[in-house]
């Protein structure tokens, strides 16, 4: 093979191999998966129980109880700065007592 050749297949398989990460990276944030910090991610409702260490219905109660949510495309996500900031202000009114 001439050098010519090789190097216009070099280029080719440059460009060919570029065109894949770009079509990787384009679904992986279709998809909402992303090589973001922890902070940044939005996770699902399964995600944010398993991040959580609760159930899913537990993660519906605590959106009716505060939670902030976001929307992404039709479905609902809760940012981890969220769902830190709520554990944080369940376990300070924890120790809190009502009174009759």
């Amino acid at each position: 093979m001439t050098k010519d050749k090789e190097n216009r297949l070099a280029g080719a398989l440059q460009l060919n191999e570029q065109r894949r990460l770009d079509r990787l990276e384009a679904n992986r944030a279709i998809r909402g998966r992303d090589d973001s910090p922890l902070e940044e991610r939005k996770l699902t409702q399964q995600e944010a129980a398993a991040y959580s260490g609760v159930s899913g219905t537990t993660i519906k109660r605590w959106e009716a109880e505060g939670l902030k949510t976001v929307w992404k495309g039709n479905s609902r996500r809760y940012r981890v700065v969220d769902l830190q900031e709520f554990l944080s202000r369940r376990t300070r009114g924890a120790g809190r007592h009502r009174t009759k």
